[in-house]
């Protein structure tokens, strides 16, 4: 196998599995704007002799993925609070309610809230990450077991033509 065909099945395998991920945060209840599903990107890169996959994400995605314990109210919780309200279709007193509130309950008892898993289609909130990725190794298994086929196949279908020539 040529080091192009093993990059693209990466590449592959790696699209699959984001794909994957985007939904299941979907499942989770975590779909408001897309602007979460939308910064993902795949980059598949040769480092010296080593091929590198990477897929990254906006930098809250750490966040959603785990339960996270807040310390004090921070300046970018309530930015990110105010936006979600905004969404939601709130202003004045009652977008300064809602987003003070959660604020306070989540330094209070953590994220994700307890009423938020009304919100999941199947009762997670978090570990998006460790169930799509638990699996990738199958799927990129998978991916590279098909390009070494189809490159003996074509080298094979090469070689063979050769030889039938000079028959």
């Amino acid at each position: 196998m040529l080091l192009p065909e093993f990059i693209e099945a990466l590449q592959v395998a790696l699209a699959g599995a984001t794909a994957d991920l985007v939904r299941e945060l979907e499942t989770q209840g975590h779909r408001n704007t897309g602007q979460l599903a939308a910064s993902m990107v795949v980059d598949v890169r040769t480092e010296g002799t080593a091929v590198v996959g990477e897929v990254s994400a906006a930098g809250y995605l750490e966040y959603v993925n785990r339960r996270t314990r807040h310390q004090y109210i921070s300046r970018a919780q309530i930015a990110g609070l105010t936006e979600y309200f905004q969404q939601r279709g709130l202003s004045g007193k009652d977008l300064q309610g809602a987003v003070w509130g959660t604020a306070r309950k989540q330094v209070e008892i953590g994220s994700p809230l307890p009423g938020s898993y009304r919100y999941s289609q199947n009762g997670k909130r978090t570990g998006a990450i460790q169930a799509v990725f638990a699996t990738f190794d199958q799927r990129l298994g998978d991916e590279l077991g098909q390009a070494l086929t189809q490159s003996i196949n074509n080298d094979f279908t090469k070689v063979l033509n050769i030889h039938l020539q000079s028959i």
